[in-house]
């Protein structure tokens, strides 16, 4: 059995800082955070959200240069202060002992790396399969094709453990299996999570008392 994490809001608390960057970009910016731009930037990856900014505003800045103004704010709070979720090293280590675990995340690698460097995670996970690396958005259910495809595996032969709505969803689609886990950030989706899940835990927890891991 291979497990994949999601990282934001399932094994880092870092949905707060995510929640309000674009809001904290703009409005330092002097520009208004308009409810059209909130709901697009909910799935996107922060590469697309630099050149959304740049298209909608007019910005006068590179894609990129918009993109690492962003990026340092969130470097900054993987290097040096958002904590990680309340039992996620008991978790990794508990169930690194009879399955293969990997990262799948939308995070893209040189901002991943802080967090994992800083908490020591990396010889928790076979693999790291970013958005980037993968080439799609992890709300496309190739995402996930792809990913089975790349581990020679059935699609129900992965298990994936995501906070996000339509993460899941495009997982559920694809054929992977789903287990939704609560956080604050899309927790008034929990209808959808729930839908979208074989299992749904409030808590990282409840996750490795589950008897599916037993």
């Amino acid at each position: 059995m291979i497990i994949a994490f999601d990282f934001d809001g399932t094994l880092i608390d870092s949905m707060p800082l995510w929640r309000n960057l674009g809001r904290s970009y703009l409005e330092g910016r002097g520009l208004a955070f308009v409810p059209e731009i909130r709901e697009q930037i909910k799935s996107i990856t922060l590469e697309a959200a630099a050149a959304l900014f740049k298209d909608y505003y007019g910005l006068k800045e590179s894609t990129e240069e918009i993109y690492w103004d962003m990026a340092k704010i969130i470097e900054r709070g993987y290097r040096e202060e958002l904590p990680l979720k309340p039992y996620a090293r008991q978790v990794l280590e508990s169930l690194q002992e009879k399955h293969s675990l990997l990262l799948a995340t939308a995070t893209r690698d040189d901002l991943l790396k802080p967090a994992l460097d800083r908490f020591d995670l990396w010889g928790y996970f076979q693999g790291i399969y970013t958005a980037a690396s993968v080439g799609k958005l992890k709300n496309d259910p190739d995402y996930y094709r792809a990913l089975v495809e790349r581990l020679g595996i059935a699609p129900g032969e992965l298990i994936l453990v995501d906070d996000a709505e339509y993460a899941l969803e495009a997982a559920k689609e694809a054929g992977v299996f789903t287990i939704g886990i609560y956080d604050e950030l899309h927790g008034k989706n929990w209808d959808r999570i729930v839908a979208a899940s074989q299992h749904t835990v409030q808590n990282l927890k409840e996750l490795m008392e589950l008897k599916l891991f037993l």
